[in-house]
Formats: C-alpha cells, sequence, structure tokens
C-alpha cells in the first residue's frame, strides 16, 4: 500500500524520468522479442518487423501503462492549476476581481446560512419543548392580552390570597 503510494507520487513529480523508464523498458521488450525470433532462424528485418508486430503498437502500451498509474486525475489538476496561474499573470486585474467575487458570495452563503440554521433549523435548547406554554387572559372586551414573566410570577404567588378569584387562564402551546 505504502509502496503504491510512493510509486505514484514518484510518477506525478518525476515525470520526464518515468517517461524515460517506461520507453526503455517498452524497448527491451521489442528487443528481447527480436532476440527469440533471430534463434528461431528468421533474419533481423524480418524478426524486427514480427517482435513490432507481436508486442503490438507502442504509443497504445505507454498510455496503458500511464492509466495504471491512476494519478491522471491528479496530472489533470495540476495541468488545470499550471493554467489557471498563467492566466493570473497576464490579468491580475481580473484575477483579483475573480476571486473577491467568489470570496464575497462564500462569506455572504455562511453567514445566511448560519443565521438560518441558528433561527430556523435547530430546535430549542429545552429538554421538553412540549413543557412551554404561553397564558393568556381576555378583558372584558374580549381582547386577549399575554403575561409577562413578571406577571405570571405575582399571579402565582398573590392567587392564593383570593380564593374567590381563580383567574380564567388559557394555556396552549407555544
Amino acid at each position: 500500500m505504502i509502496g503504491d503510494l510512493f510509486l505514484r507520487v514518484r510518477a506525478l513529480f518525476l515525470r520526464r524520468r518515468i517517461e524515460a523508464d517506461l520507453d526503455d523498458e517498452i524497448q527491451f521488450h521489442i528487443e528481447m522479442q527480436t532476440r527469440k525470433n533471430l534463434q528461431t532462424g528468421m533474419d533481423t528485418a524480418e524478426a524486427r518487423r514480427r517482435a513490432d508486430f507481436e508486442f503490438g503498437r507502442a504509443a497504445a502500451v505507454r498510455e496503458e501503462c500511464r492509466d495504471e498509474r491512476r494519478i491522471n486525475l491528479a496530472e489533470t489538476l495540476l495541468q488545470d492549476i499550471r493554467y489557471a496561474l498563467r492566466g493570473f499573470r497576464r490579468a491580475p486585474l481580473f484575477a483579483l476581481t475573480v476571486v473577491a467575487t467568489i470570496g464575497l458570495g462564500l462569506g455572504v452563503n455562511t453567514a445566511v446560512f448560519t443565521i438560518f440554521n441558528a433561527y430556523i433549523l435547530r430546535r430549542f435548547a429545552v429538554s421538553d419543548a412540549y413543557s412551554l406554554y404561553q397564558l393568556n387572559w381576555l378583558n372584558r372586551a374580549g381582547r386577549g392580552h399575554g403575561f409577562t414573566w413578571r406577571q405570571y410570577q405575582e399571579l402565582r404567588t398573590n392567587a392564593r390570597h383570593f380564593p374567590i378569584f381563580t383567574p380564567r387562564v388559557r394555556c396552549r402551546y407555544a
């Protein structure tokens, strides 16, 4: 696993050397096949032609070997980064405008989502949310009024002094 990773990183950063090694290996295999063909009694030109035919197209073999390295994504990413940096050097004002626009957009998006998450998506920081109630009372005109916490505390402490008066309190979930 680590050896495989080492070979891939090596292929990524030492591309020319790896390509030269690949060319040498392909040439070695073709020469070995040519020697085998010469031993069977073929002449030199026919042995070389036959070795090339049996080995296959060298360009296709090279591509197959490159695909086996499985670093195409990293190579493409590095090429894209180099291309972007060349473009930024050619038009620095445009590059600065693009970077600032993307940064501003990401910042606004993060701020809006943070606010939305805090007020809409998250539940109340209460262990039992269904234990929350809202108390209202109606005056003689039929209009409803809510209690403040202080009014509720006063009503609760003073209600025992007025046994005849029991406030008509309508409770509903908040």
